[in-house]
Formats: structure tokens, sequence, C-alpha cells
């Protein structure tokens, strides 16, 4: 782990920074912080790597609080900080990744900012178009980097593998009908570009569709090596519930959306199907048939985490898109109050 840390320092330290003013008055944050959260002091405080990135390390616990640093997140190929945002901040977030699993799940949300960037780039009518295929071939090792550590997150828990696998297709499948209804709505020039990017993500998504198959299997074989009826049941009824409430969810965010493209009409048979697949599930634990009602339960979760990227791809889209796909910005949901119980002959209590 730390030999992977300090490569990652060695090619940071290439990058500059801020200026040394900044680092100075930076200082006190960054130590506060490292008493704060001590878990590899050793690290940061090493001599050798404060000698390696003296700028850097400074600057390394705090940089994602800077203005620049979340100005950088909506940055796309071609802006001026976007080598900002996957050069250093990109690096400094994965430093602290844990875990197979975490790893896994982490490179799934970069896959996610990816995706938004190219959609962004594939209808902008002025980006280059050496930029574009760059980026498309950034997307494309990304999905592969994606792809294989979901594999390795598989070899200890193919359950959570298969729900990162599930969220990575998911959003693969929503850039892709995204883009699918901009491609007739955009000039014939631009047809051609939306229809490359396209063919890059049909060529990626089949096999991730065949790992997630793969993955289910794997998962089936475990519950019968693993698990008794009673282990199953339990499982069974909790994911019911879990996924019960986030179907929920996503109808209370389906309902403050206005219904004006294709793109809500799915979201909404989506949403619909998996209530379906839940209702299924409730008949068969009260069946007794665990093994399979886990599987509606699985049904449901890829189309909840379809409907969820489908979100993510056209309400955090940018304006061309909006505009492109003439998306309404989803407001705050609306909160009902409790109902208030009749007033009494008391007296008001100031705050």
């Amino acid at each position: 782990m730390n030999k992977d840390i300090t490569k990652q320092l060695e090619k940071l330290s290439r990058y500059s920074i801020v200026d040394k003013k900044w680092i100075t008055s930076n200082k006190r944050r960054l130590v506060a912080y490292m008493d704060q959260h001590p878990k590899s002091p050793h690290l940061i405080r090493s001599r050798y790597l404060f000698r390696l990135a003296p700028a850097f390390l400074v600057a390394l616990l705090i940089v994602v609080t800077s203005g620049v640093t979340f100005a950088s997140q909506y940055s796309i190929p071609g802006d001026f900080l976007y080598a900002w945002k996957v050069g250093v901040v990109e690096n400094v977030e994965s430093m602290f990744v844990i875990g197979v699993q975490s790893r896994a799940n982490f490179e799934v949300e970069l896959t996610t900012k990816r995706l938004q960037e190219m959609t962004e780039l594939t209808v902008s009518k002025t980006a280059n178009p050496v930029i574009v295929q760059k980026a498309r071939e950034r997307l494309q090792n990304q999905i592969t980097v994606a792809s294989t550590t979901i594999a390795a997150a598989a070899s200890q828990d193919t359950g959570k593998a298969l729900e990162t696998a599930v969220k990575l297709e998911a959003a693969l499948n929503a850039h892709q009908n995204v883009l699918t209804t901009i491609q007739e709505k955009v000039s014939e020039e631009a047809h051609s570009q939306v229809q490359d990017t396209l063919s890059t993500l049909q060529d990626t998504a089949d096999d991730i569709h065949d790992a997630i198959e793969t993955l289910k299997v794997q998962n089936e074989q475990s519950w019968v090596l693993t698990k008794t009826e009673a282990d199953l049941k339990i499982e069974a009824e909790n994911k019911l519930k879990s996924t019960q409430e986030q179907l929920d969810a996503m109808w209370n965010t389906m309902v403050t959306i206005e219904h004006t493209s294709d793109l809500s009409l799915e979201a909404e048979q989506n949403l619909e199907a998996a209530q379906e697949a839940l209702t299924n599930a409730e008949l068969l634990l009260e069946a007794e048939v665990y093994s399979d009602a886990l599987l509606e339960i699985q049904s449901a979760t890829q189309l909840i985490s379809k409907t969820k990227a489908l979100f993510t791809a056209t309400q955090e889209s940018g304006t061309i898109v909006k505009e492109i796909l003439d998306v309404t910005p989803t407001p705050s949901p609306t909160i009902n109050p409790t109902p208030t119980p009749p007033a009494t002959n008391s007296l008001p209590i100031n705050m």
C-alpha cells in the first residue's frame, strides 16, 4: 500500500499546484486534519515524501475543499481546469480508497464522470475532434479499469461485486439512451459523432452484460454452498425491505419531474416493472421459495439502478444536453409537514 501511494506521489509531484503563500496559509489546516485523521500519519509526515513533493503534500488533504477543485468538477476535456480534475483531484481521491470493493465503486464513479463528459463533448459544436477522440479513448480505458476492479472484488464478495457491476451497466445504458435521443435532434454533422460514441458504448456494454450474467450464476451458487434456508429467508426479508424503500424514494423523485420526454417515460416503466418484481418476491417469500425471491429482488434492484442512472444522465447533464433533451431541472422535493394540532389558549413561545 505504501509503495503504491509513493508512486502516485511521484507522479503528482510534477504538477505545479499553488503559490507558496497559499501553502503557508493552509499549513495549519493540514496539520489539524492529520491530527483528527491519524490513520496513516507516517505516510504524510515521512521526510522522504515531503522531500519528494513538498508543495503537493502540504496541499494534499485540503485540496479537495479548494475553490479551484470545486470548479474543476464541472470541467470537460478541453477546459482549462480539466487537467487539474483528472491529474490531481482524482489521483488524490484515489489514494485514500481502501479495499477492493471500495476501489470497484470508486472506479464506477469515475466511469460515470467520463460518460457525462463524453456526452457533453459529443453534442458540443466547438469541441476539437482530436480532444473528442482522446476523451473516447479515456472512457474506454476507464471502463476497462472498472470492469477489472469489479472482477477482483468478486473474489471477495460476489454479491457486492454484482451490485457494483449493475451500477456500471446502468450508467452505460443511461448514456446510450440519452445519446440515442439526442441523435434524432442534432445536425447531420453531429449525427456521425454521436454514432461513434454510441458504438464505443455498445461494444463495452455487451461485455459488461455478459460479466453480470456470470456474476449472477456465481452468486446463486454461493447461496447454495454457504447459506441455509434460514439465512436465505433473513437475507430476502432484509433486501425486500431495503429495496422497497429505494423504490419508494425513486417514485418520490419521479413525481417532481415533468414528463416531457421518452426518457422520463422509460424511467416510469422501469419503476413499474421493479414494483412488480418486488410484489412477486413478497409472494415467493410467503411461499418460502427464498432463492427465487432473491432473484426477483435482484431484478428490481437492476431496474432501480437503471432509473437512477437515467436521472443522473439527464438531470445532472450540462446545459447543451438539457436543452436538446428538453429536460426540466429537478426541483427540491416538497416535504409535507406533520399536521399541527388545533391551537390552544396557551401563549406563544418566542424563539
